[in-house]
């Protein structure tokens, strides 16, 4: 038994180990192919540093900004710019509209200001109160006519 377990590890001296006696194949490649494999390996590390660093360096800000804003309790709203949060006050869109519409009578031209007030109540407030709205977007029209005052229409009657 002992015999048996030297033969089977033992090796004539013209044979050789398994791993040794691969043919060389056909499927080598040439220099040229070697060296664009190389580049294609390093280029793909290279995008993956650049589309994860990107990621971090975009993204870790945004989070860290979001968690102490949180915690500190100053939120700001990207659209309108204005702070949100527990601590804020809501807005009463009708009383907000109510002062669009009564700045929109004592303007000749639309100005920036109003424009952008109107922009923030838009935002916030188009969907809760849809009469204003059709009023404001009619006051900014006019405005952006320059007319102040609205002119008796033509078809309405009056008695």
């Amino acid at each position: 038994m002992e015999e048996a377990s030297l033969s089977v590890h033992s090796f004539r001296s013209d044979e050789m180990p398994m791993a040794e006696k691969t043919p060389p194949s056909s499927t080598a490649l040439s220099p040229r192919e070697q060296r664009l494999q190389s580049v294609t390996r390093k280029a793909r590390r290279l995008g993956y540093v650049l589309f994860f660093g990107t990621a971090v360096l975009v993204f870790l800000p945004i989070t860290i900004g979001a968690f102490s804003g949180l915690r500190s309790g100053q939120v700001w709203d990207p659209f309108t710019g204005e702070q949100v949060g527990a601590t804020s006050v809501e807005h009463d869109c009708r009383q907000d509209a109510t002062g669009l519409l009564m700045e929109a009578g004592r303007l000749t031209t639309l100005s920036a200001s109003w424009e952008n007030r109107h922009r923030r109540w838009v935002t916030r407030c188009k969907g809760e109160e849809p009469v204003a709205f059709s009023m404001l977007r009619s006051a900014r029209s006019e405005l952006r006519r320059g007319e102040s005052e609205t002119a008796p229409d033509p078809e309405v009657k009056m008695d």
